[in-house]
């Protein structure tokens, strides 16, 4: 998945049940920020869309809600600032349904070309168990 990620061209969309800053979670910001260098190396960006669910009262009245960088860099979470991925446009949405329950998909799809499916959270475990 990091491997994936860290060789896109363009695009990266990532869709987790949960995020959680662990080893797992470094895998993953560790390859966004090697896809950034090599997007500026190309004298490109890269446009990055992270959906993941971690519950808010706020989702009672709306399910989408854009993540701002503040929250999505702190503690808890920790996905790169704008700073340490300058050559990626990011964009993270945390989606919630209280009443019918989480948002359950895992998968990733990048430049459109590749997709895989996940049963992983990207949370405390450092494996993944993906199917091409």
């Amino acid at each position: 998945m990091s491997n994936l990620i860290a060789r896109a061209e363009h695009e990266v969309i990532l869709a987790t049940n949960y995020w959680k800053e662990s080893d797992a979670s470094r895998l993953i910001t560790d390859s966004l920020k090697e896809l950034s260098k090599r997007a500026g190396r190309r004298n490109q960006r890269a446009v990055v869309k992270i959906i993941y669910d971690r519950g808010s009262a706020k989702q009672v009245f709306n399910n989408h809600l854009d993540v701002g960088e503040a929250e999505r860099t702190a503690k808890g979470v920790g996905i790169p600032s704008a700073n340490e991925i300058p050559n990626i446009d990011i964009e993270v949405i945390n989606y919630h349904r209280p009443v019918l329950g989480t948002f359950h998909a895992k998968f990733m799809v990048v430049d459109r070309k590749i997709g895989i499916v996940c049963s992983n959270n990207i949370q405390v475990s450092r494996f993944a168990v993906c199917a091409l």
